[in-house]
């Protein structure tokens, strides 16, 4: 055993032995800063991505015991700290983020700082099993909708926010990143900066357009965001304002279905695939880097119209 950790840990620093030895190179705190410098300059990653990756690493940081820096972590660090996020609660996708963050750090560490790593493939995501799709069936659309008390601020505004989402196909966060002068109401288009700090056109169903021209004639401020708080001084939207809110109003519409904001971008690519949009224009309007992602998630989905279509066209 005691020969296997030795080959096992970089410079053959014993995990007991860490507080009676001299620091291996720069520690986390000390190139955190340039990690972070970097990606956002130099990979022109977005300040959200960069964040994320921020809060993971910090988190593991404080959970990898007795590791100065990148050059001590060892395999069974690793092993170690998915242990530990899986202890405290956290979902496999929540894992995976900070296992993901850490070795984009360590990439970091060896191919710009030339500090000597765990090898890359040693930190290794888990397995997430494929989930099916959530879409929410169109008469649980409209019982949705039709419960949100629209004479309310607060309702108008979920009404348009739900609306805008499943009309456009939009991620969340895209979606609050919008200001009310970047759209064009008359194209009914704009653009927005989605993942990977990528630009696309994005389009706005006349159903959606309605809706939120409805919640901005309600406004008397003067905030630039599409989506405020009602504050009394009015500021964006932020996700983390979201979540209770949505969960309030889906208990009392009374649907089966467990929605989130995301889910209306499920919903949305569904509608659109099932009405016979072509895959690739779907990729296009989800702004999906690679077309697999989109077949991956959505292709599957209506089960009805792949045996409709095995029925029309396998005969002979």
């Amino acid at each position: 055993m005691e020969d296997f950790n030795l080959i096992n840990r970089p410079f053959a620093v014993m995990a007991d032995e860490r507080n009676s030895v001299v620091k291996l190179g720069p520690t986390f705190k000390e190139l955190l800063p340039k990690f972070l410098a970097y990606i956002e300059f130099d990979l022109k990653l977005a300040k959200r991505t960069a964040g994320k990756y921020e809060e993971s690493l910090v988190w593991a940081q404080r959970h990898l015991a007795g590791v100065n820096g990148p050059a001590e972590l060892c395999r069974d660090d690793i092993i170690s700290l998915k242990r530990k996020i899986q202890e405290r609660g956290a979902g496999a996708s929540r894992t995976n983020s900070i296992i993901f963050a850490l070795r984009k750090f360590l990439d970091f560490c060896n191919k710009v700082e030339k500090i000597t790593t765990l090898d890359l493939s040693e930190v290794k995501p888990i397995k997430i099993p494929q989930r099916d799709v959530i879409i929410i069936p169109d008469d649980e659309i409209e019982q949705l909708m039709g419960s949100i008390n629209i004479n309310t601020r607060i309702g108008m505004r979920m009404r348009a926010l739900m609306e805008f989402l499943l009309g456009t196909g939009l991620r969340i966060f895209e979606a609050l990143s919008l200001d009310r002068d970047e759209i064009d109401w008359n194209k009914q288009e704009c653009l927005v900066i989605g993942k990977g700090n990528k630009q696309r056109k994005i389009y706005i169903s006349d159903r959606a357009k309605k809706w939120v021209e409805a919640y901005l004639k309600t406004r008397k401020d003067d905030c630039t965001a599409l989506f405020i708080t009602f504050d009394k001084k009015p500021v964006r939207l932020k996700q983390f304002d979201l979540s209770k809110l949505f969960r309030r109003y889906v208990a009392k519409s009374g649907i089966r279905t467990h929605v989130t904001p995301h889910v209306f971008r499920h919903t949305a690519a569904s509608i659109m695939l099932r009405n016979g949009c072509d895959i690739r224009y779907i990729q296009e309007i989800l702004g999906h880097a690679d077309i697999k992602t989109t077949v991956k998630y959505y292709i599957r989905v209506d089960e009805a119209a792949v045996k409709a279509a095995h029925r029309q066209f396998l005969k002979f």
